[in-house]
């Protein structure tokens, strides 16, 4: 194992400009490790050169790949992004590695990056079996997903291939999602996803306007997210906790209050600074889904692991028993 090494930024401009000097010789690293050590009087091996070398690429990847992005508006005039905060929220659900550039771009010395990596396909994650393992599974349930089956989404399956929804495409589908609902065009409870017919119409659609290249099964893949997300905008406006005013549309929860609430419905943490898009929209949608009904889909185990110390909610609760943070009157500690 390479010993782990502390890269100055003096170190990583030098290490820079060598590879764009040298750059006919990379990713070898034996015309760079002597004139390196020269000009900055330290001792590194060309194992750790390497290593740093590895990490410039891994990065540079993830760069352009988020330049690339055309939701994402990048400017190279300007090097400024252009994409809206719920732009940036879609694109980091789908790519976490690329948080360090919202809010820290570009990377430095671009301009000699640009030359270094020039003919680096950025698709190509770094050529492990592994990635090429991952590429062939993700083609392989693409081709699966294009059937048309009806069959349920399960966990492997979920996200069939990597996309970016930006918010004029989600927009839309929601929009799309409304119009068949109030054209009475709903998904039963035996069939959880609209006919074949009407997802192709969606796709064709979205595509259209968008100029992306969406498939059934990602559509199908964001209604289930929109279904969760609305589930859980329900639970909290639907717990008497929560203080939901219907006239401001504001929460009265207290600091106290959403700590509470989170302790036990984490994924609702976006809701404490802004609201769910399209909620009369959605109300429509999922209609069956409505405050004081909306119980969010907890295992058990997760349960039991929040409330180790409450036994009697170890047993699975009834449906109207959704509020485990539910207060009761002034004074008391725990719910009734």
């Amino acid at each position: 194992m390479t010993p782990r090494v502390w890269w100055q930024p003096e170190h990583h401009r030098h290490f820079v400009e060598l590879c764009v000097e040298h750059k006919a010789h990379l990713p070898r690293m034996q015309h760079i490790l002597k004139p390196f050590q020269q000009s900055t009087g330290t001792r590194f091996t060309i194992l750790q050169l390497k290593d740093h070398w590895n990490t410039m690429l891994k990065n540079w990847k993830i760069w352009s790949r988020l330049v690339q992005c055309s939701d994402m508006k990048w400017d190279p005039q300007t090097k400024t992004f252009g994409a809206s905060d719920q732009d940036w929220t879609n694109y980091l659900q789908v790519n976490p590695e690329a948080k360090p550039y919202r809010w820290k771009w570009p990377p430095l010395f671009l301009e000699k990056l640009e030359i270094i990596f020039k003919a680096v396909n950025v698709d190509d994650d770094e050529g492990t079996s592994g990635s090429r393992k991952r590429k062939r599974s993700c083609e392989h349930r693409d081709k699966e997903n294009d059937t048309g089956d009806e069959a349920t989404l399960s966990a492997s399956n979920i996200w069939p291939r990597r996309c970016v929804w930006s918010s004029s495409s989600h927009d839309l589908f929601v929009e799309l999602c409304f119009q068949e609902s109030s054209k009475g065009n709903r998904p039963t409870r035996g069939n959880k996803y609209y006919p074949k017919e009407t997802w192709d119409m969606m796709a064709e659609t979205i595509n259209q306007e968008t100029g992306s290249s969406y498939t059934q099964a990602q559509l199908k893949s964001r209604w289930v997210v929109t279904k969760e997300e609305w589930r859980l905008w329900c639970n909290a406006v639907g717990n008497p906790i929560m203080k939901w005013d219907d006239n401001t549309c504001k929460f009265g929860a207290t600091h106290e209050d959403w700590e509470n609430f989170l302790k036990v419905n984490r994924k609702a943490a976006k809701f404490r600074w802004r609201n769910i898009p399209h909620a009369v929209k959605l109300a429509t949608i999922f209609r069956h889904i409505q405050p004081g009904n909306a119980q969010p889909r907890t295992y058990r185990r997760t349960v039991i692991d929040h409330h180790s110390e409450a036994p009697q909610l170890h047993e699975p609760a009834p449906s109207s028993a959704v509020y485990i943070n539910e207060p009761v009157t002034e004074g008391s500690d725990h719910a009734s």
